[in-house]
């Protein structure tokens, strides 16, 4: 041991490397082990929760580190502490865990793998906060935390018996040494008989644990031995977070290295876990890359870091080749970044073009310094096609590559899906486009995600192809999508108070007035004047706006609320809120729907519908009156009316309000007073009433529509508005439309003409109800804006995609109109939806579409219905984060020439 102390002092350490990434994420249990007697530390870990899970990752010839995989599954669930040691005496590591009183121990086979024995020994008494010394050797040494009681097992007699050990310590082993450390941290010995011996000075930071083996100890700074001796070791040089650190040889040198399980709450590297290796003074490869330390000063590589370029294929294996795969013979350097990917074109699948979009996809890759290194494998058989790609992965990939090549899966359709930080995954696309799918989805391996980070989608200032608002085209050009490189970084964007002032100059954001948000911009000077909130007005402040849709918007999280059989209808005022819906389908005459109504309560939790009405043949409305609701639902004999308690109490038996038998009701308020249109789908027309202790017709109030009519007041005029499906010509029946009526002295009303969202020239349409709500806010323009929501075109089983639409100042964008997509393209309704303004922002409800009878018909909610988000949003560094972070650690582990076989 003393000769490893000159080797430290003589040589010290290689640079700290990525050995694995969220392997010991909590709650689970840190280890590392010599598993499979091959000379080399692996990694186990003890995944405490039930079932309780042993997960093992077996070195790979002191490289890296192996694929994870389960070493026993179940063990035992509510694990409160455990260690590892050989148990039995057979020179395998086993794992002894204590949980419900009892130590059970998993006996290990000698590859990774275990079986269980329950049970193995009963430790009666109260335990707060156990936990199992480290390095057991002929007992096991349990210890409770606050109480300091302990106890000794002995392994051959399976017997516990009381033990004299100190208290306020937290963490010791009963290895050579007998390292403990305090709760404070102070690190120092413990000695039989209840005595702590300080290391003066010496202390680790809080929460945090050393490492101890054969009698030395590694400390969050420094390594100590047997003798006293002292040398320091390297920082990790992230972020400061509480550690595990572990004393093992992880390459087989006999020196002791440090392994470092981190659990930081910094993004992406904080359960890293880092390989601190100690080099030798008569070591000739130090850094265990394949290469000579002469080799490497010759190359110009780094001898104390094996992979100098940071790409995840060590130093030797771009000079030299590995496990067969001619790395140098396809370009590899060791000096700049590559990356390998085997192409597997599906059968049927055009080769030539193939082989032209892959050469533009390297293109794009190395004018950011990173080398795709391609590797065509012979297509998939279209028997195999509709097999998932990570099935395909696993059998094309061959298993020594993996930790070296990526695999990606060439099909017919567009579109793909990868592995996040991952080595598989799919593409597909045509000439033109097929190159933009794969470097997407290529990106996606190496660790990209589709909002640099953020959490809101599609910021405007994320110029990257990862951005699906930027993913096929930037500034209206396919040619010119990229990667961002985070030049905007600084200005950090918050939709609930944006500046118009953007700190660059025009010609570098001109962009973003090109697809797909087509903003207004102005020159500045050395700054550029946006309309953010697209009220004509530039240069505001502590605007509010939904400036990320350009491929869809949000209403906020998305609620569960329950299940129900039609569409829902929003009531609000302030922060109350009621729901209404059928909670029955009326299936047939003899079988009517019941209209349930939902109330939200403390901490957004909604009610249990009350039923407040029976025989309802549709659709429940109503408004919020007197403070109660008056609720309009149709029956088989007309539309019927009642006053309802805000509790779902009804104050009255239903009436009949008039008009046409099959006439569907919608609801609004207009100058204080409940308005109703009831439409008829039999003559196409609907016929507004005005309610005053009972519904009256309001003359001038018709109207020929395709769908019923929605209802709102224009607060700045006083008039009334309507939103409604109406035809254009023979060539749409179901064209979104706005309908305006003045409202006169005596309350008659005078109709004024129909305007087409998007105007005459647009496409905006769809089917069912409409919802309109009228924006007053200084954000809505001189004139207010109309929000309109609306079910699109319907497919497959009567299903659509969700739309809102608002007005803006420009008439130039889309005759005034802005139009976008709810969430996805996968978020779907068979009823319409309905919104209402609540809380100073939009309460949003649709009915989930699902093809599973279980899901299908359950009531989203959503709180942020004008889109607008909360959280931040900015660009992001895509070519820095993948050069310093993602190349590597998405082929982080190694693959076994003959994988580990669980018996």
């Amino acid at each position: 041991m003393l000769v490893l102390l000159a080797a430290l002092q003589a040589s010290g350490w290689c640079v700290p490397t990525p050995w694995a990434l969220g392997f010991a994420a909590p709650p689970r249990m840190p280890f590392v082990a010599d598993l499979n007697a091959d000379g080399l530390a692996d990694l186990l870990v003890v995944f405490p929760e039930a079932p309780g899970i042993l997960d093992s990752s077996l070195n790979q010839g002191g490289q890296k580190a192996g694929r994870p995989f389960q070493g026993l599954n179940p063990f035992v669930g509510g694990i409160r502490a455990a260690t590892v040691g050989d148990l039995d005496g057979d020179g395998k590591p086993d794992v002894a865990a204590f949980a419900d009183g009892y130590l059970h121990v998993a006996i290990g086979k000698g590859d990774g793998s275990f079986e269980r024995t329950l049970r193995w020994c009963a430790v009666p008494g109260e335990w707060n906060d156990p936990y199992l010394l480290e390095e057991p050797k002929s007992r096991l040494v349990l210890v409770d935390r606050k109480s300091g009681r302990a106890v000794t097992v002995d392994l051959r007699t399976r017997r516990a018996s009381p033990l004299a050990f100190p208290k306020g310590v937290v963490w010791a082993t009963d290895g050579e040494g007998k390292w403990a450390m305090r709760g404070d941290g102070q690190l120092g010995r413990w000695i039989e008989g209840g005595r702590f011996d300080p290391l003066k000075g010496v202390k680790m930071p809080q929460g945090s644990s050393p490492g101890a083996c054969r009698g030395f100890l590694a400390t969050a700074t420094e390594l100590r031995s047997p003798d006293g001796s002292v040398v320091q070791m390297p920082s990790t040089a992230l972020p400061a977070a509480r550690e595990v650190r572990r004393l093992a040889d992880a390459d087989g040198d006999g020196d002791l290295d440090v392994f470092v399980f981190r659990y930081g709450t910094e993004p992406h590297t904080a359960h890293e876990v880092l390989l601190l290796r100690a080099v030798g003074p008569n070591e000739t490869d130090g850094d265990r890359d394949g290469l000579t330390d002469e080799e490497e000063r010759r190359l110009g590589t780094d001898p104390r870091n094996h992979d100098t370029d940071g790409d995840g294929l060590l130093d030797g294996w771009e000079a030299n080749g590995f496990r067969g795969l001619d790395l140098p013979g396809l370009g590899c350097d060791p000096k700049t970044p590559d990356a390998v990917c085997y192409l597997a074109p599906f059968e049927g699948t055009d080769r030539k073009m193939q082989e032209a979009e892959m050469a533009r996809a390297t293109q794009l890759y190395a004018r950011y310094g990173i080398s795709l290194r391609l590797v065509w494998q012979d297509s998939i058989p279209k028997g195999e096609q509709q097999r998932p790609w990570w099935e395909l992965r696993d059998r094309y990939l061959p298993e020594a590559h993996r930790g070296i090549a990526h695999w990606m899966q060439l099909t017919p359709g567009g579109g793909g899906q990868s592995g996040m930080l991952d080595d598989g995954g799919g593409c597909g696309g045509s000439e033109g486009t097929l190159w933009a799918t794969f470097s997407h989805e290529f990106g996606h391996q190496i660790g990209l995600d589709h909002s640099g980070f953020w959490k809101p989608a599609w910021c405007p200032i994320y110029p990257s192809l990862m951005n699906y608002a930027y993913g096929y085209a930037l500034e209206d050009d396919r040619n010119k999508i990229q990667f961002s490189t985070g030049r905007f970084a600084s200005l950090v964007l918050r939709e609930t108070a944006l500046d118009e002032t953007l700190p660059f100059p025009i010609d570098q954001v001109a962009f973003l007035a090109k697809g797909p948000y087509r903003f207004n911009l102005k020159a500045d000077g050395s700054r550029t004047l946006i309309d953010w909130n697209w009220n004509g007005v530039f240069g505001e402040r502590n605007v509010r706006a939904d400036i990320n849709y350009g491929y869809s918007t949000t209403a906020g999280v998305r609620q569960t609320v329950g299940k129900a059989a039609g569409s829902p209808w929003l009531l609000a005022k302030g922060k109350e809120a009621w729901l209404l819906s059928l909670q029955t389908a009326p299936n047939a005459p003899d079988r009517p729907g019941l209209v349930g109504l939902r109330r939200l309560g403390k901490d957004r939790r909604w009610s249990e519908p009350a039923i407040v009405a029976e025989r309802a043949a549709g659709d429940p409305a109503g408004v919020l009156f007197e403070g109660q609701i008056l609720l309009l639902y149709p029956t088989e004999r007309g539309v019927q009316w009642l006053r309802t308690s805000l509790d779902g109490k009804p104050a009255g038996p239903p009436r009949p309000v008039g008009g046409e038998a099959d006439a569907v009701p919608t609801a609004g308020l207009l100058r204080g007073k409940p308005v109703a249109a009831l439409w008829s789908p039999g003559s196409r027309k609907a016929t507004l009433w005005r309610f005053d202790g009972q519904w009256r017709p309001i003359p001038g109030g018709t109207i020929e529509a395709n769908s019923p009519v929605a209802l709102c007041e224009d607060t700045r005029t006083g008039n009334l508005i309507g939103g409604l499906l109406a035809s254009q010509g023979g060539k749409y029946q179901g064209r979104w439309a706005i309908q305006r009526w003045l409202v006169q002295g005596d309350g008659s009303l005078v109709r004024g003409p129909l305007e087409f969202v998007e105007g005459e020239r647009g496409g905006a349409r769809g089917v069912g109800r409409p919802t309109v709500l009228f924006d007053s806010s200084k954000d809505a323009g001189k004139n207010g804006r109309i929000w309109f929501f609306c079910r699109g075109g319907e497919w497959g089983s009567k299903r659509s995609v969700c739309f809102v639409a608002h007005q803006v100042a420009d008439a130039n964008k889309s005759n005034g109109w802005l139009v976008k997509m709810l969430y996805d393209e996968w978020t779907t309704s068979r009823s319409s939806p309905h919104a209402a303004w609540f809380d100073g922002d939009i309460l949003y409800a649709y009915r989930w579409a699902d093809d599973s009878p279980q899901n299908d018909g359950v009531l989203h909610v959503g709180y942020r219905g004008t889109g607008i988000e909360e959280e931040p949003m900015g660009d992001f560094d895509d070519v820095g984060f993948v050069k310093r972070f993602g190349l590597r650690h998405s082929i982080l582990y190694l693959g076994a020439d003959e994988r580990p076989r669980l018996r």
